[in-house]
This record gives structure tokens, sequence and C-alpha cells, in this order.
């Protein structure tokens, strides 16, 4: 029976006798741009690879294969002379007589290996010392190089090439007249298919085949292309004693980070880029009422004041808001024009201006009414509707409202009255200018339609037709 408390003791007591002698800082490198760190791994060898003559390396980038070629140890007590012969004879596709001065020796070995993705987490790093440092570079892979038997594909080749050769020369002379072309339809490819196939050997056979060969060259340990990779990873070391931290202002961050070089690149028109409302304040004074309205869509001026500059005072905002919306209800509604700006879109443009009017009225509004006036289908009705209303149900019955609650404050004093009746006037004038363009369109549309009559046969007879006096009158050709 184990005694917990006793195999706890010794545990302690092991710990206290191994003592901390030095503390060293680790320090995680960052590898230069385009640069990758990998592991080589060998199968047991008497010869170190990199310190042999004729070490020629090649790498497939695309697939990440390794491929180097070395010179074979002949003094090695495995070396076998009359297997080298042997297979120095199948890699150039002729049997030579094994053993003969003349015989070709296969005395160069080639190790293949390839890096395979992998989405677990890290394995690997490779640690040195510098200045009291330990230094940690991460491994993106592992190339664990195996025996490359490619040069058993060419047995028989050449045989197999010859006799192919002479088949189809055969086949040509028999062959008398062509046989008839026949076209296959293939169904296209789905996506399960796709996938299948590219998990396929097959697939992946012909990827490697069509990835070149990059040559690398290969440094040792002490030379300087490596010393100077090393010191690459590290970067110059600073002196914590020497660094001074001064807290930078919060503001001038973001002025810098925001209004300074992604102001240029900043477009107004499009609200997926612009800023949050929180930092509109921080852009000029000029595009900060037009930023928000594009932004909100709809707001008002209560609320608007929070999001704007205080420098930028309740008259200012209402005279910049005014170039871009419109009072509905006392809330500012981003006009239509800003919203829907191609030619094709002009009915919509109507419909939500006609929408709008209705609300300022105090009227209902409903979708199917809309649609057979404009002709808009009840799905961009409602992307039209989504961008100032929202649907709730009152009394079992669906109505529209504004998203934004009215706002009773605007309109109190004098300016914001002026304001108010200005904007309803142009609400009135808007209502006009749609309703003529519907009677106008409508009209057209008539007319159009009452000109349309039944083609006539064109060698026919024609039809009667009847005279004045009510008597029927016959035309004969």
């Amino acid at each position: 029976m184990i005694d917990n408390d006793h195999l706890k003791r010794e545990i302690d007591n092991t710990d206290d006798t191994d003592e901390v002698c030095q503390e060293i800082d680790v320090v995680t490198c960052q590898l230069p741009d385009n640069s990758e760190l990998y592991r080589v791994q060998y199968p047991a060898r008497k010869v170190d690879p990199y310190h042999t003559a004729g070490l020629k390396v090649r790498y497939k980038k695309n697939v990440k294969m390794l491929e180097m070629k070395m010179l074979a140890d002949r003094h090695s007590a495995s070396y076998d002379r009359d297997k080298a012969e042997n297979l120095a004879s199948i890699s150039q596709g002729h049997r030579g007589t094994v053993g003969s001065s003349i015989a070709p020796i296969l005395d160069e070995e080639t190790y293949c290996g390839q890096s395979y993705p992998n989405n677990a987490p890290l394995h690997y790093a490779v640690g040195f010392f510098k200045n009291g440092r330990l230094h940690l570079c991460p491994l993106k892979g592992t190339f664990e190089m195996h025996r490359s038997l490619a040069y058993m594909n060419n047995q028989g080749k050449s045989k197999n090439s010859d006799e192919g050769a002479v088949k189809v020369e055969v086949e040509a002379e028999s062959e008398g007249a062509p046989s008839p072309l026949r076209v296959r339809f293939a169904r296209p490819e789905t996506e399960w298919q796709k996938k299948r196939r590219e998990a396929s050997s097959l697939h992946r056979s012909k990827v490697i085949e069509k990835d070149p060969w990059l040559d690398l060259n290969v440094y040792t340990e002490e030379a300087k292309e490596s010393c100077e990779k090393r010191d690459s990873f590290i970067g110059p070391v600073i002196d914590e004693s020497e660094v001074t931290c001064d807290a930078p202002d919060t503001e001038q961050l973001i002025s810098e980070a925001i209004v300074g070089e992604k102001l240029a690149a900043l477009d107004l028109t499009k609200s997926d880029q612009l800023i949050s409302l929180r930092r509109i304040r921080h852009l000029p004074l000029r595009e900060q009422v037009k930023a928000l309205l594009l932004k909100a869509k709809m707001i008002s001026t209560t609320k608007a004041r929070e999001y704007i500059s205080p420098l930028i005072s309740r008259a200012e905002f209402i005279e910049d808001a005014q170039k871009c919306s419109h009072l509905v209800c006392g809330i500012w509604v981003l006009s239509s024009e800003l919203i829907y700006k191609k030619e094709t879109q002009a009915p919509l443009i109507a419909a939500r201006d006609i929408a709008l009017c209705l609300m300022n009225a105090d009227l209902p509004v409903r979708r199917d009414v809309l649609h057979n006036a404009f002709g808009i289908s009840i799905t961009d009705l409602d992307d039209v509707f989504s961008t100032f209303a929202v649907q709730i149900s009152v009394g079992g019955e669906k109505k529209w409202v504004l998203k934004v609650e009215p706002d009773t404050e605007f309109g109190k004093s004098k300016n914001e009255l002026e304001v108010l009746v200005k904007e309803r006037r142009y609400w009135h004038k808007r209502w006009e200018e749609i309703h003529k363009f519907d009677l106008a369109d409508s009209e057209k549309a008539s007319i159009i339609k009452g000109r349309q009559r039944t083609p006539r046969q064109r060698n026919g007879p024609r039809p009667a037709r009847r005279s004045a006096s009510g008597t029927k009158a016959v035309v004969i050709d």
C-alpha cells in the first residue's frame, strides 16, 4: 500500500535539493520577411551530410519538397560494390558486367522529404544562447528525409518505349479509313467531386510534377552566411536601462491614426468604410456632420451633439445637416439621393420620399400602395423601409413607424421653427413633384397602349368597315 503523505514528503525533499543556479531571459525571435525555418531529419548514417563533398540540394516551394544528393561512403564496411553496380545499371536502363572495371557504380545517394501542413500548435523551436539570453526561433515544419528509389522507375523504360513505338507503327499501318469522332459531354463537376479529386493521390502527384525545382545553396554552421542569418533572427539588442518611455497623448494618437493618412482614403459616401460613431469627433469639423448622418442614416439633434465635437454649435449642426438630410417628425433623415445613386434606382428614391412624406404628415404607409404605384417588389420595399422605419403591431394591426422616436423638443426656438417650416414646405413640394411624375408616366403608358393595334395580314382580305351612315361597306382588292 502506497503512503501518499510519505510520497509527497519525498517529492518536496527532492525539489529542495535541486537549487536554481541561474535565471536566463528568453526571447522569441521573429523571422525576417521571405524566410522559413525547418527541421531536417535524416536516417542513421556514418557520414555528416553537411561536410561531404558534392552536396546538391533542390527545393519545391509550393509543395514543400526537399531533395538532397550526396556521395556514398565507399570506405564504409556496409558498402557493397556489386549492389552499387547493379543499381547503377538499373538506373541507366541497361545492365553492364558486374564486377568489371568499366561497369558504372552508383556512388550517389538521394534523399527526399516533404513538409506537410499541420494545424496543430507549434511543436519545435530552435534555441541558442547569446549575450546571456536564450533566443527561440519557431520552426514552420519538419522534413523527414528518406532514401529515394526513383531510379527504380527507369528499369525497363527504354525497352517498353521501343515496344510502344513499334506497336504504334503497326496499328497505324493496319488502320484503314479514319473512324468517326464521337463527342461526349461531361457533366459539370460538383463541389464534393472537386474536393474528392483534390484529395486523391493522382492529383497530388500532378501538382508535385508541375512545381519547378529550385536549386539551393548549403552553408555550414561556421559559414559567414549562417552567422549573418542568425544575427538577423535576433536583431539589435536594446539596453532596457537606456530606454525612456513617455506616454503619448491619446488625442494625438487618434488624430494621427485616423485623420492622418487614412483620411485621404476615407470615402464618406460608403457607410461600410466609415469609422465608428465615437471617433467621428476626431474628423475635421467640416466633415463631422456629414459623416455622422451617413453612418447613422437618421438621428435627432440632441443625440447627434453627443458624437460631434463640442466646438460645433447647435445652429452650425442644423446648417450642415440641411445639406445632406431632411427633417421628419423632428428627426434628421439622410437624403435618398445619397443612398441610391444609380439612375435605375429612381423609383426607389421616389418610393422612399413618398413614405417619408406620409410619415411626416402622420399618415399610414402601406407597401402594396407603393408596389402598385411604382412597380417595386415587396423585397425592395422592405430594404427601402429598413433605412428609416420599423414595423410594429398595434391592436393586432401592423404599421410602419420611425426607428427613432420623434423629437418634440425641436422647433421651440425661432430659428428652429423657421427650419421646421422650411422642411415641411420641402416635403409638400416633393409630394407634388412625385405625383406629377406619376400622372405623366401613367398618361404616357395609356397613350402607348391605345396606339397598339392588331397587325393585319399582308396578303389577306381587308376587314369590313362601316360607313358614316351605319351601312356596311366591303372593300375588294
